[in-house]
């Protein structure tokens, strides 16, 4: 029994009526207590609504006791355990790849093999529905060796719970690549995937089905005439549906990005990047770097230096002073150790150098002491495998945030997505790696002890 199904026995039992329990906690109608009961919603907004529920619903002490027991087992509905089975892919060093397609003359085809085929001229690939994991990794496969083909995802984010749940995988698995542009697009649209592509003057049309009911491909040569006409509809649907990356290429963007992610930095993050962020760094440490690089080209009083300076000293005095500001970094030892060793952060920008030694040692310093003393407003835990290979930083009933840094194209951007599917499944699934794909808190504080010990013992 879950807690949404236990509560909606108790009332049952106590015949409370519905309606009137609807507008006395203020709702809508009725069908939020339904989600309820069916274990809809999230850990955290089950609890939300059981706490005010409790406000004018009495129980014994016996009937709360196994309320607080349900809620403690994080026992959840099959509606979750199918999301955070899709999500813990990315706890994977890659996705699963080799989608077949089947044909209605019996044949089978790869679909790796396909993108393959056809990424050799001027590409792109339009896709509606990324439903299945191996498609993900075929993409992601074709992304990694591939940075000319453009691949277009229209993501709905508002489909049945487990369609969102494979379109957050795709956007955090593929979020990294320059060419991957995606789109929120509510209108109803095919769903399967599309390659156009201009190989040598000759035009080619790739189209299937991704419910893989044995019909819908087709794979044929077309005019030039016809391969217009797509590209057109394709046009004029991006003009009105724009790709949610944000492109981060002079200085000016570089301030507005630092800025919305420091005005987001509030309430409770997640940050499972696999080691301290560049933002993240020491003030003194990135005023140095700031200085190193000559502020951009530009005069230390010039708006642009005043202005990130600024927003580096407030996101320093947030980690210092905002009691309301809780931090969780989830850390792997990979990047933990390359961090030490060369002084580069996570998401290190390419136009800065690495910090020294001295530098890094001070910065862990710095955390260690800051994390100690934050009565559990900072806290960090070890990943209990070797690498996080898909970054993201989650705010807790709030936004998914994605970025790429500089360190491949020497261009970033990023991605804030506040879609209420995606913050209903990513609650559930950030508590859930927290808890169940990392070492505990004080292995995790031996852990950063044993790795500050072996490379800063000189500066010690």
């Amino acid at each position: 029994m879950t807690a949404g199904s236990y509560i909606k026995s108790l009332l049952e039992k106590k015949d409370v009526s519905l309606s009137s329990l609807t507008k006395k906690l203020g709702l809508k109608s009725r069908s939020a207590l339904y989600r309820l009961f069916s274990d809809y919603y999230s850990l955290s907004k089950t609890k939300e609504l059981i706490e005010q529920i409790k406000q004018f619903v009495p129980f014994d002490e016996e009937e709360s006791e196994r309320l607080n027991m349900l809620l403690g087992s994080d026992t959840v509905s099959s509606f979750f355990k199918k999301t955070r089975s899709v999500l813990s892919s990315l706890m994977k060093d890659e996705p699963d790849k080799g989608y077949v397609i089947e044909c209605e003359d019996g044949s089978r085809l790869i679909l790796k093999d396909l993108l393959n085929k056809y990424s050799r001229g001027n590409t792109d690939i339009i896709i509606s529905g990324l439903d299945d994991e191996k498609m993900i990794g075929d993409i992601h496969s074709l992304l990694s060796v591939d940075h000319r083909t453009r691949v277009h995802a229209y993501l709905k984010l508002k489909y049945h719970r487990l369609m969102t749940a494979y379109e957050i995988l795709s956007l955090i698995v593929l979020a990294s690549y320059e060419n991957y542009i995606p789109y929120i697009c509510d209108c109803v649209m095919y769903k399967g995937i599309c390659i156009l592509s201009e190989i040598d003057s000759e035009y080619y049309l790739v189209s299937m089905n991704s419910s893989n009911l044995g019909n819908g491909f087709v794979e044929t040569k077309i005019t030039k005439q016809f391969y217009d006409y797509i590209m057109g509809n394709h046009g004029r649907l991006i003009k009105k549906y724009p790709c949610i990356r944000m492109p981060v290429n002079k200085v000016s963007d570089y301030i507005e990005y630092s800025k919305i992610v420091t005005e987001n930095e509030n309430g409770e993050m997640l940050y499972a990047e696999g080691a301290p962020c560049f933002g993240n760094l020491k003030f003194s440490i990135l005023e140095d770097m700031f200085r190193q690089i000559d502020y951009f080209g530009f005069p230390q009083e010039h708006v642009y230096v005043k202005s990130l300076i600024e927003i580096f000293r407030q996101k320093e005095k947030n980690r210092q002073e905002n009691t309301g500001f809780i931090m969780n970094h989830l850390f792997d030892f990979e990047h933990m150790k390359y961090m030490m060793q060369t002084g580069i952060a996570f998401d290190h920008l390419d136009l800065f150098a690495p910090m020294s030694s001295s530098q890094c040692a001070e910065y862990f310093d710095y955390f260690y002491k800051l994390s100690e003393n934050s009565d559990n407003r900072i806290n960090y835990r070890f990943y209990k495998g070797e690498m996080l290979r898909y970054p993201f930083v989650y705010k807790m009933g709030s936004l998914l945030y994605l970025y790429s840094s500089s360190s491949e194209s020497g261009r970033c951007g990023m991605m804030l997505i506040d879609n209420s599917g995606v913050i209903e499944i990513m609650d559930d699934f950030a508590a859930y790696i927290w808890s169940s794909y990392t070492y505990s808190d004080k292995e995790s504080k031996e852990e950063l002890i044993k790795l500050m010990r072996k490379y800063f013992s000189a500066q010690n």
